[in-house]
Protein backbone atom coordinates (compact mmCIF):
# COMPACT_ATOMS: atom_id res chain seq x y z
CA UNK A 1 0.00 0.00 0.00
CA UNK A 2 1.51 3.58 -0.28
CA UNK A 3 2.99 3.17 3.07
CA UNK A 4 4.80 0.30 2.49
CA UNK A 5 5.41 -2.58 4.89
CA UNK A 6 6.08 -5.91 4.99
CA UNK A 7 2.75 -7.04 4.66
CA UNK A 8 1.51 -4.25 2.23
CA UNK A 9 3.90 -4.64 -0.35
CA UNK A 10 3.09 -8.13 -0.10
CA UNK A 11 -0.32 -7.29 -0.09
CA UNK A 12 -0.59 -4.58 -2.36
CA UNK A 13 1.16 -2.30 -4.95
CA UNK A 14 -1.30 0.04 -6.22
CA UNK A 15 -4.61 -2.06 -7.11
CA UNK A 16 -2.55 -5.23 -6.75
CA UNK A 17 -4.08 -8.43 -5.03
CA UNK A 18 -3.76 -9.52 -1.15
CA UNK A 19 -0.37 -10.91 -0.34
CA UNK A 20 1.99 -12.08 2.15
CA UNK A 21 5.55 -10.58 3.12
CA UNK A 22 6.66 -11.53 -0.75
CA UNK A 23 9.21 -13.84 1.44
CA UNK A 24 11.81 -15.97 -1.17
CA UNK A 25 10.33 -18.87 -2.04
CA UNK A 26 13.74 -20.30 -2.17
CA UNK A 27 17.26 -19.16 -1.59
CA UNK A 28 19.51 -16.89 -3.60
CA UNK A 29 18.31 -16.50 -7.19
CA UNK A 30 14.50 -16.76 -6.98
CA UNK A 31 13.92 -13.24 -5.87
CA UNK A 32 15.58 -12.20 -9.50
CA UNK A 33 13.15 -14.66 -11.61
CA UNK A 34 11.71 -12.56 -14.93
CA UNK A 35 8.36 -14.19 -13.94
CA UNK A 36 8.41 -14.40 -9.79
CA UNK A 37 4.81 -14.34 -8.59
CA UNK A 38 5.66 -15.46 -5.32
CA UNK A 39 2.01 -14.81 -3.82
CA UNK A 40 1.70 -12.83 -1.25
CA UNK A 41 -0.65 -13.24 1.85
CA UNK A 42 -1.38 -10.11 1.84
CA UNK A 43 -4.38 -9.71 4.19
CA UNK A 44 -5.06 -10.72 7.60
CA UNK A 45 -8.07 -10.57 10.04
CA UNK A 46 -8.74 -12.22 12.96
CA UNK A 47 -11.08 -13.09 16.15
CA UNK A 48 -13.69 -10.72 15.32
CA UNK A 49 -16.77 -11.61 14.86
CA UNK A 50 -18.14 -12.13 11.41
CA UNK A 51 -18.94 -8.16 10.21
CA UNK A 52 -22.39 -8.93 9.11
CA UNK A 53 -23.92 -5.87 6.64
CA UNK A 54 -26.64 -4.93 9.42
CA UNK A 55 -23.60 -5.48 11.99
CA UNK A 56 -21.34 -2.89 10.02
CA UNK A 57 -23.95 0.12 9.66
CA UNK A 58 -25.10 0.11 12.90
CA UNK A 59 -21.60 0.17 14.12
CA UNK A 60 -20.72 3.73 12.53
CA UNK A 61 -17.68 5.13 13.98
CA UNK A 62 -18.97 9.10 15.12
CA UNK A 63 -17.50 11.99 14.07
CA UNK A 64 -14.55 13.60 15.54
CA UNK A 65 -16.78 17.05 16.09
CA UNK A 66 -17.11 16.69 19.73
CA UNK A 67 -13.77 15.36 20.05
CA UNK A 68 -12.55 15.06 23.80
CA UNK A 69 -9.53 16.89 24.27
CA UNK A 70 -7.51 14.06 25.50
CA UNK A 71 -4.16 14.62 27.71
CA UNK A 72 -0.55 14.71 25.39
CA UNK A 73 0.23 11.20 23.55
CA UNK A 74 2.83 8.90 24.66
CA UNK A 75 4.77 9.00 21.66
CA UNK A 76 8.37 8.02 20.04
CA UNK A 77 8.46 10.55 17.55
CA UNK A 78 5.88 12.10 15.35
CA UNK A 79 6.79 11.01 11.95
CA UNK A 80 7.43 13.45 9.29
CA UNK A 81 5.25 11.47 6.28
CA UNK A 82 7.63 12.98 3.76
CA UNK A 83 5.01 13.01 1.12
CA UNK A 84 5.92 16.54 -0.48
CA UNK A 85 4.10 19.30 -0.11
CA UNK A 86 0.08 19.36 0.03
CA UNK A 87 -2.65 20.90 -2.19
CA UNK A 88 -6.08 22.55 -1.48
CA UNK A 89 -7.15 19.16 -2.70
CA UNK A 90 -5.31 17.10 -0.47
CA UNK A 91 -5.92 19.09 2.60
CA UNK A 92 -9.96 18.37 1.72
CA UNK A 93 -9.30 14.75 1.76
CA UNK A 94 -6.89 14.94 4.71
CA UNK A 95 -10.16 16.87 6.61
CA UNK A 96 -12.51 14.47 5.06
CA UNK A 97 -10.64 11.55 7.18
CA UNK A 98 -10.31 13.24 9.78
CA UNK A 99 -14.14 13.60 10.31
CA UNK A 100 -15.15 10.09 9.88
CA UNK A 101 -12.72 8.94 12.62
CA UNK A 102 -13.90 8.38 16.43
CA UNK A 103 -13.21 11.05 18.81
CA UNK A 104 -10.02 12.06 19.44
CA UNK A 105 -6.63 14.03 19.05
CA UNK A 106 -4.71 14.24 15.91
CA UNK A 107 -1.24 14.79 16.40
CA UNK A 108 0.20 15.08 12.55
CA UNK A 109 -1.53 14.32 9.59
CA UNK A 110 -1.01 14.29 5.37
CA UNK A 111 -2.82 13.62 2.57
CA UNK A 112 -1.45 13.32 -1.04
CA UNK A 113 -2.03 12.01 -4.39
CA UNK A 114 -5.47 12.88 -4.73
CA UNK A 115 -5.12 13.19 -8.63
CA UNK A 116 -4.77 9.68 -9.08
CA UNK A 117 -2.56 8.15 -12.10
CA UNK A 118 -1.41 4.87 -13.16
CA UNK A 119 0.95 4.56 -10.04
CA UNK A 120 -0.48 6.74 -7.10
CA UNK A 121 -3.42 7.05 -5.70
CA UNK A 122 -5.51 8.78 -3.09
CA UNK A 123 -4.16 8.20 0.49
CA UNK A 124 -4.34 10.13 3.94
CA UNK A 125 -2.62 9.58 7.42
CA UNK A 126 -2.98 10.74 10.58
CA UNK A 127 -1.07 10.05 14.06
CA UNK A 128 -4.14 9.79 16.29
CA UNK A 129 -4.80 9.20 20.13
CA UNK A 130 -8.20 8.73 21.75
CA UNK A 131 -6.39 9.06 25.63
CA UNK A 132 -5.21 5.39 25.20
CA UNK A 133 -2.02 5.79 23.21
CA UNK A 134 -1.48 7.47 19.83
CA UNK A 135 -1.83 5.37 17.00
CA UNK A 136 -1.18 5.41 13.16
CA UNK A 137 -4.41 5.31 10.64
CA UNK A 138 -4.10 5.68 7.20
CA UNK A 139 -6.54 5.26 3.96
CA UNK A 140 -5.95 4.75 0.49
CA UNK A 141 -8.16 4.59 -2.54
CA UNK A 142 -7.83 3.02 -5.70
CA UNK A 143 -9.82 1.28 -8.23
CA UNK A 144 -9.84 -2.76 -9.35
CA UNK A 145 -8.05 -3.86 -11.98
CA UNK A 146 -9.69 -6.52 -14.50
CA UNK A 147 -8.27 -9.81 -13.25
CA UNK A 148 -6.92 -8.98 -10.13
CA UNK A 149 -8.56 -10.53 -6.97
CA UNK A 150 -8.41 -8.28 -3.71
CA UNK A 151 -11.85 -9.88 -2.10
CA UNK A 152 -10.62 -12.62 -0.70
CA UNK A 153 -8.61 -13.34 2.51
CA UNK A 154 -4.81 -13.79 2.07
CA UNK A 155 -3.32 -17.16 2.78
CA UNK A 156 -3.22 -17.54 6.12
CA UNK A 157 -0.65 -20.44 5.97
CA UNK A 158 2.16 -18.12 4.97
CA UNK A 159 1.80 -15.96 7.72
CA UNK A 160 2.64 -15.00 11.39
CA UNK A 161 1.10 -17.57 13.38
CA UNK A 162 -2.03 -15.69 15.40
CA UNK A 163 -3.17 -14.10 12.11
CA UNK A 164 -6.30 -13.95 11.73
CA UNK A 165 -9.44 -12.79 8.20
CA UNK A 166 -12.91 -12.55 7.63
CA UNK A 167 -14.40 -11.87 4.30
CA UNK A 168 -18.06 -10.46 4.58
CA UNK A 169 -20.60 -10.46 1.61
CA UNK A 170 -22.67 -7.47 1.89
CA UNK A 171 -25.84 -6.84 1.06
CA UNK A 172 -25.00 -4.12 -1.78
CA UNK A 173 -22.67 -6.38 -3.38
CA UNK A 174 -19.44 -5.32 -2.00
CA UNK A 175 -16.71 -7.08 -0.14
CA UNK A 176 -14.98 -6.02 2.78
CA UNK A 177 -12.15 -8.34 3.93
CA UNK A 178 -11.23 -7.65 7.61
CA UNK A 179 -7.56 -8.62 8.31
CA UNK A 180 -5.60 -8.58 11.39
CA UNK A 181 -1.89 -9.76 11.50
CA UNK A 182 1.61 -7.73 12.63
CA UNK A 183 3.85 -5.37 10.48
CA UNK A 184 6.49 -7.97 10.36
CA UNK A 185 5.43 -11.73 9.69
CA UNK A 186 9.09 -12.92 10.98
CA UNK A 187 10.02 -12.67 14.54
CA UNK A 188 11.00 -8.63 14.34
CA UNK A 189 9.87 -6.63 17.18
CA UNK A 190 7.17 -4.07 15.78
CA UNK A 191 3.71 -2.81 15.99
CA UNK A 192 0.41 -4.71 14.79
CA UNK A 193 -1.38 -4.29 11.69
CA UNK A 194 -4.92 -4.59 11.19
CA UNK A 195 -6.90 -3.60 7.98
CA UNK A 196 -9.96 -3.29 6.18
CA UNK A 197 -10.68 -3.30 2.80
CA UNK A 198 -13.90 -2.93 0.86
CA UNK A 199 -14.02 -3.55 -2.99
CA UNK A 200 -17.39 -2.32 -4.00
CA UNK A 201 -19.60 -3.57 -7.44
CA UNK A 202 -18.49 -0.84 -9.01
CA UNK A 203 -14.77 -1.31 -8.51
CA UNK A 204 -13.76 0.97 -6.13
CA UNK A 205 -11.80 0.10 -3.22
CA UNK A 206 -10.97 1.65 0.00
CA UNK A 207 -8.54 0.07 2.45
CA UNK A 208 -7.63 1.11 5.89
CA UNK A 209 -4.94 0.27 7.96
CA UNK A 210 -4.17 1.05 11.80
CA UNK A 211 -0.73 0.35 13.86
CA UNK A 212 -0.66 0.49 17.39
CA UNK A 213 2.46 2.86 17.36
CA UNK A 214 2.91 6.56 16.12
CA UNK A 215 4.86 5.17 13.62
CA UNK A 216 4.05 2.10 10.94
CA UNK A 217 8.10 0.35 11.61
CA UNK A 218 8.44 1.20 14.79
CA UNK A 219 9.99 -1.22 17.85
CA UNK A 220 8.30 0.41 20.54
CA UNK A 221 4.37 -0.05 20.52
CA UNK A 222 2.15 2.52 22.54
CA UNK A 223 -0.77 0.27 23.11
CA UNK A 224 -1.85 -3.14 22.92
CA UNK A 225 -3.91 -3.24 19.93
CA UNK A 226 -4.78 -1.01 17.08
CA UNK A 227 -7.41 1.48 18.68
CA UNK A 228 -10.58 0.60 15.66
CA UNK A 229 -12.48 -2.36 16.21
CA UNK A 230 -13.38 -4.66 12.98
CA UNK A 231 -16.60 -2.63 13.16
CA UNK A 232 -15.18 0.73 13.20
CA UNK A 233 -12.44 -0.02 10.78
CA UNK A 234 -15.40 -2.00 8.24
CA UNK A 235 -17.58 1.47 9.02
CA UNK A 236 -14.75 3.59 7.54
CA UNK A 237 -14.17 2.16 4.77
CA UNK A 238 -18.02 2.01 3.99
CA UNK A 239 -18.60 5.62 4.25
CA UNK A 240 -20.55 6.90 1.66
CA UNK A 241 -17.80 10.53 1.70
CA UNK A 242 -15.47 8.50 -0.15
CA UNK A 243 -17.61 8.14 -3.29
CA UNK A 244 -17.29 11.82 -4.44
CA UNK A 245 -13.77 10.67 -4.80
CA UNK A 246 -13.81 8.18 -6.94
CA UNK A 247 -15.41 10.59 -9.82
CA UNK A 248 -12.31 11.60 -11.32
CA UNK A 249 -10.69 7.87 -11.27
CA UNK A 250 -8.81 6.84 -14.43
CA UNK A 251 -10.65 3.80 -16.09
CA UNK A 252 -8.89 0.28 -14.67
CA UNK A 253 -6.77 -1.07 -16.90
CA UNK A 254 -6.71 -4.40 -18.37
CA UNK A 255 -2.89 -4.20 -18.92
CA UNK A 256 -2.24 -6.27 -15.80
CA UNK A 257 -3.97 -8.81 -13.54
CA UNK A 258 -5.12 -12.75 -14.18
CA UNK A 259 -2.85 -13.99 -16.55
CA UNK A 260 -3.48 -13.31 -20.30
CA UNK A 261 -3.13 -15.35 -23.56
CA UNK A 262 0.71 -14.83 -24.64
CA UNK A 263 1.74 -12.86 -21.20
CA UNK A 264 3.74 -16.11 -19.89
CA UNK A 265 2.15 -16.00 -17.13
CA UNK A 266 1.01 -19.88 -15.72
CA UNK A 267 -2.68 -20.25 -14.21
CA UNK A 268 -2.22 -21.13 -10.72
CA UNK A 269 -5.04 -23.81 -11.19
CA UNK A 270 -2.97 -25.92 -13.70
CA UNK A 271 0.13 -25.05 -11.35
CA UNK A 272 -1.50 -26.79 -8.15
CA UNK A 273 -3.08 -29.75 -10.58
CA UNK A 274 0.66 -30.84 -11.08
CA UNK A 275 1.90 -30.16 -7.63
CA UNK A 276 -0.22 -32.65 -6.70
CA UNK A 277 0.19 -34.56 -9.33
CA UNK A 278 3.62 -35.23 -8.79
CA UNK A 279 3.92 -35.72 -4.90
CA UNK A 280 4.92 -39.27 -4.00
CA UNK A 281 2.20 -41.88 -3.63
CA UNK A 282 0.92 -42.10 0.31
CA UNK A 283 1.07 -38.59 1.38
CA UNK A 284 -2.18 -36.95 2.70
CA UNK A 285 -2.75 -33.62 0.94
CA UNK A 286 -4.49 -30.86 2.84
CA UNK A 287 -4.91 -27.20 2.53
CA UNK A 288 -4.19 -26.47 -1.30
CA UNK A 289 -3.84 -22.79 -2.95
CA UNK A 290 -3.20 -22.11 -6.38
CA UNK A 291 -2.43 -18.49 -7.77
CA UNK A 292 -0.84 -17.49 -10.88
CA UNK A 293 2.83 -19.01 -10.85
CA UNK A 294 2.50 -20.29 -7.68
CA UNK A 295 1.09 -22.66 -5.71
CA UNK A 296 1.44 -24.75 -2.18
CA UNK A 297 -0.08 -27.74 -0.20
CA UNK A 298 0.37 -29.03 3.14
CA UNK A 299 1.87 -33.17 3.11
CA UNK A 300 1.63 -35.44 5.51
CA UNK A 301 3.33 -39.26 5.81
CA UNK A 302 2.18 -39.90 9.00
CA UNK A 303 5.19 -38.08 10.96
CA UNK A 304 3.66 -34.71 10.98
CA UNK A 305 3.24 -31.89 8.04
CA UNK A 306 5.25 -30.43 5.86
CA UNK A 307 4.79 -27.14 3.38
CA UNK A 308 5.60 -28.08 -0.03
CA UNK A 309 5.32 -24.52 -2.35
CA UNK A 310 6.25 -24.36 -5.91
CA UNK A 311 6.89 -21.18 -8.21
CA UNK A 312 7.19 -21.66 -12.14
CA UNK A 313 8.57 -19.30 -14.55
CA UNK A 314 9.50 -18.46 -18.11
CA UNK A 315 12.67 -17.30 -18.51
CA UNK A 316 14.47 -16.03 -21.83
CA UNK A 317 17.56 -17.66 -23.08
CA UNK A 318 19.24 -14.05 -23.02
CA UNK A 319 18.92 -13.89 -18.96
CA UNK A 320 19.86 -17.60 -17.92
CA UNK A 321 22.99 -16.17 -16.73
CA UNK A 322 21.45 -14.22 -14.20
CA UNK A 323 20.07 -17.36 -12.32
CA UNK A 324 22.16 -17.78 -9.56
CA UNK A 325 23.31 -21.25 -9.64
CA UNK A 326 26.53 -21.96 -7.90
CA UNK A 327 27.06 -25.71 -9.06
CA UNK A 328 24.76 -26.79 -10.68
CA UNK A 329 23.69 -30.97 -12.20
CA UNK A 330 23.19 -31.00 -15.75
CA UNK A 331 20.54 -33.77 -16.67
CA UNK A 332 20.88 -35.79 -20.18
CA UNK A 333 17.78 -33.67 -21.56
CA UNK A 334 19.75 -30.00 -20.48
CA UNK A 335 18.00 -29.75 -17.79
CA UNK A 336 19.69 -27.58 -14.58
CA UNK A 337 19.22 -28.74 -11.31
CA UNK A 338 20.31 -26.49 -8.18
CA UNK A 339 19.82 -28.21 -4.32
CA UNK A 340 19.83 -26.13 -1.41
CA UNK A 341 19.13 -27.10 2.46
CA UNK A 342 19.89 -26.05 5.50
CA UNK A 343 18.09 -23.86 8.01
CA UNK A 344 14.88 -21.74 6.79
CA UNK A 345 14.62 -17.93 7.21
CA UNK A 346 11.39 -17.81 7.42
CA UNK A 347 10.62 -19.28 11.32
CA UNK A 348 12.07 -20.33 14.68
CA UNK A 349 14.70 -22.43 15.84
CA UNK A 350 14.82 -26.03 14.16
CA UNK A 351 13.20 -24.48 10.61
CA UNK A 352 14.76 -26.35 7.60
CA UNK A 353 14.15 -25.27 4.09
CA UNK A 354 15.11 -27.88 1.16
CA UNK A 355 15.02 -26.51 -2.60
CA UNK A 356 15.03 -27.97 -5.76
CA UNK A 357 15.66 -25.10 -8.55
CA UNK A 358 15.65 -26.47 -12.26
CA UNK A 359 15.18 -24.66 -15.72
CA UNK A 360 14.57 -26.69 -18.98
CA UNK A 361 16.57 -25.84 -21.74
CA UNK A 362 13.49 -24.32 -23.54
CA UNK A 363 13.51 -21.76 -19.80
CA UNK A 364 10.63 -23.12 -18.00
CA UNK A 365 12.35 -22.82 -14.62
CA UNK A 366 10.32 -24.87 -11.87
CA UNK A 367 11.38 -24.65 -7.87
CA UNK A 368 9.90 -26.56 -5.74
CA UNK A 369 10.42 -25.73 -1.71
CA UNK A 370 9.61 -27.80 1.57
CA UNK A 371 9.21 -26.87 5.09
CA UNK A 372 9.13 -29.36 8.40
CA UNK A 373 6.62 -27.00 9.65
CA UNK A 374 2.88 -27.14 8.20
CA UNK A 375 3.54 -23.03 7.57
CA UNK A 376 5.75 -20.26 7.15
CA UNK A 377 5.94 -18.37 11.11
CA UNK A 378 5.06 -21.75 12.71
CA UNK A 379 7.01 -24.34 15.24
CA UNK A 380 8.90 -27.20 13.41
CA UNK A 381 6.68 -30.09 13.63
CA UNK A 382 9.21 -32.83 12.44
CA UNK A 383 12.96 -33.16 11.89
CA UNK A 384 13.39 -32.60 8.51
CA UNK A 385 10.88 -32.04 5.51
CA UNK A 386 8.29 -34.83 4.49
CA UNK A 387 10.08 -35.41 1.10
CA UNK A 388 13.78 -36.13 0.83
CA UNK A 389 15.48 -34.48 -1.79
CA UNK A 390 15.62 -36.84 -4.59
CA UNK A 391 11.79 -36.87 -4.24
CA UNK A 392 11.88 -33.42 -4.35
CA UNK A 393 14.41 -33.11 -7.20
CA UNK A 394 12.18 -35.92 -9.15
CA UNK A 395 8.73 -33.29 -8.79
CA UNK A 396 10.47 -30.65 -9.80
CA UNK A 397 12.13 -32.25 -13.11
CA UNK A 398 8.62 -34.45 -13.05
CA UNK A 399 7.98 -34.00 -17.50
CA UNK A 400 4.31 -33.45 -16.19
CA UNK A 401 5.58 -29.84 -15.96
CA UNK A 402 6.43 -29.48 -19.37
CA UNK A 403 3.09 -28.97 -20.83
CA UNK A 404 3.25 -25.37 -18.99
CA UNK A 405 6.05 -24.46 -20.87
Amino acid sequence: MPFEDDLGAALRSTGDSFSTDNRALVAAGLAQGRSLHRRRTAAVAGTVAAVAAAGVTAALVVPRGGAQDVGPATTDTIADFGWGPETASDRKMLALFEDLLPAGRILAGHATDTRPSAHMVPRAQVVWDDGHGASTIAVALSRATPGQERTRCPDLTLMREGSTCTRTELRDGSVLVVIRTWEYQDDRTGPKNWRAVLTTREGHQIEADEWNATEQKSEHTTRDDPPLSAAQLGALVRATEWKRLFAVFPEPSASSGAPRPGSGEVSGTEILKRLKAVMPAGLKITAPVGEDGYAHLTVDDGHGPTLVEVNVQHWAEEDFGDLQFSDPQTLPDGTKVQTTQGAGDKGGAGIQQWTADTLRPDGLRVVISELNSGGYHRPPTRTTPALGMDALVKAATDPRWKSLG
